[in-house]
């Protein structure tokens, strides 16, 4: 006995797979815009960090520089220099959000800037907010011998077709330029950059020696 194939289809069977075709192509569509929008904000660029450092010879040391935000900045006002702007373009959110926050302590931004290998422009930072949740203030006490705190540091990537902004938690952050019994000189912030590896280091100097405890790396990949 043999059966019959119907050569055409119900209507509402038709319905039922233009239905089901179009939402596999739906799915499709998105997947593809979604795998496309992550290579489009990633440009394709990693970054990754470390605690367990061993810095290589003849790195080139350079203190870090520091913008100090006393006031939330206004908006549209012209940048008072372009560690400022730099400092705004990397921790704009930051900023805005540790004054709502906390608007009666100020923010601290640490900066340092390389060309990579590509010569891609790296901005190395380092932010320093009143945040318990993310941060570590500098403990206070009669004993206490640690000036340093420890919060976020970012690195931003330019020169590609869009910016990549990484982010990292606890690098440690000292800066000191208002106290005599403790000089700036003597109580820093220290970057280098090694551009054969696309790697930036970082150090602190307290009291005119280096804290092991605080030695981090940011390699960057694919700038």
């Amino acid at each position: 006995m043999h059966s019959t194939i119907p050569t055409k289809i119900p209507f509402v069977m038709q319905r039922g797979l233009h239905a089901l075709l179009w939402s596999l192509m739906f799915v499709a569509a998105s997947i593809c815009g979604l795998a496309t929008s992550a290579r489009a904000q990633g440009g394709g660029v990693r970054a990754t960090s470390t605690d367990q450092v061993k810095f290589p010879a003849g790195l080139k040391w350079e203190p870090m520089r520091e913008v100090r935000f006393q006031d939330p900045p206004k908006p549209g006002a012209r940048p008072l220099s372009k560690d400022y702007a730099a400092a705004l373009a990397v921790w704009s959110d930051e900023v805005k959000r540790s004054f709502d926050q906390a608007p009666a302590f100020s923010v601290g931004v640490l900066l340092a800037q390389a060309r990579s290998a590509r010569n891609s422009v790296l901005t190395f930072s380092l932010l320093s907010v009143m945040d318990f949740d993310r941060c570590e203030p500098p403990l206070n006490g009669k004993n206490v011998v640690d000036m340093f705190s420890k919060c976020l540091a970012r690195v931003h990537v330019g020169h590609t077709p869009q910016p990549v902004m990484k982010e990292f938690a606890g690098f440690c952050y000292l800066h000191i330029d208002n106290n005599p019994d403790t000089p700036l000189a003597k109580n820093h912030t220290e970057f280098a950059f090694d551009v054969q590896t696309n790697t930036g280091y970082f150090r602190v100097i307290q009291y005119g020696k280096e804290v092991s405890a605080c030695r981090r790396a940011i390699v960057v990949e694919g700038a």
